[in-house]
């Protein structure tokens, strides 16, 4: 166990990483970063490990480390190991390429401000970075395309976690071509927030695996679940303290996963709820050893 210095330390941290991840602050920011060392010690202040079932998702890459939702990010999570999946963010351009953003406006990331799907991929890639941990660190930080990353996880054997925040069905078509091209239908992820996205997904394919965001655990959101065969994904601080509608999920068969779980506190009592997909900006745990 962690000093309670260190333990501290890493608390005051992620409380940090946890309130912009949340979306409590708005606009440019710049991210708190983290080092390796301050991911070892993350490791050692939880109990991650006595649950070898459990899976932890990388909440838009390792992005407490190199900025979220880009090429390095995805890069540090696949290197760091102990990630069963990479989550990022889909949507589509002008010119019909599937790129990676949280917000729907440039401005958090980049010098410039306007829609994501205002742009087209030429116009994106123009773009200079100038947010996100660790960002100078980095040459020719860019936009990510899903192919990209579709290909960070192949290299490290990483399930992909893409949430749909372009929700225009008329261009859900094509990003289930580019699954399908890529040949990650039997192991990706899709979440969201918009019920009728899945809900089309799903009409093109039983068996995908698709998880609903959901901002509150309630009997009509997993019944509507239930019925389309999703999964729940929910807001773990919300859930902390008391874990009865986590429990719920489980007892209608459903796959539970949350978000976002920076502190080792939460981690704990995620794990003792049975939560089976934990997303995270900065907990880490030892790659299982396959020999």
């Amino acid at each position: 166990m962690a000093n309670k210095k260190n333990v501290a330390k890493i608390i005051a941290l992620s409380a940090s990483v946890s309130a912009i991840a949340a979306g409590v602050i708005y606009g440019k920011f710049h991210t708190p970063t983290l080092t390796a060392k301050d991911l070892v010690e993350f490791e050692k202040a939880t109990d991650i490990e006595k649950y070898r079932d459990r899976h932890l998702t990388a909440h838009r890459g390792l992005s407490a480390v190199a900025p979220e939702n880009t090429l390095p990010a995805y890069e540090a999570a696949g290197k760091q190991g102990g990630f069963t999946a990479i989550e990022c963010d889909a949507y589509c351009t002008t010119d019909g390429v599937w790129v990676i953003m949280h917000d729907d406006d440039v401005r958090k990331m980049t010098d410039q401000t306007g829609k994501v799907t205002d742009f087209s991929y030429g116009e994106l890639l123009e773009m200079k970075f100038d947010n996100g941990a660790n960002y100078k660190d980095f040459d020719d930080l860019r936009v990510c395309t899903i192919k990209e990353y579709l290909d960070v996880c192949k290299k490290y054997d990483c399930r992909p976690q893409i949430e749909i925040k372009d929700g225009r069905i008329e261009k859900l078509q094509s990003f289930y071509d580019l699954l399908k091209e890529e040949d990650v239908l039997d192991s990706v992820i899709i979440i969201s927030f918009n019920f009728e996205a899945l809900k089309y997904l799903r009409s093109l394919d039983s068996d995908v695996e698709i998880w609903h965001i959901v901002r509150l655990i309630s009997k009509k959101n997993i019944r509507n679940a239930k019925e389309q065969n999703f999964g729940i994904n929910f807001c773990a601080p919300v859930y902390s303290k008391t874990q009865k509608d986590i429990q719920r999920i489980h007892d209608a068969g459903l796959t539970s996963s949350c978000w976002t779980v920076d502190t080792p506190e939460l981690l704990n009592k995620m794990l003792e709820a049975g939560v089976e997909y934990i997303t995270t900006n900065c907990i880490v745990r030892k790659p299982e050893n396959k020999n």
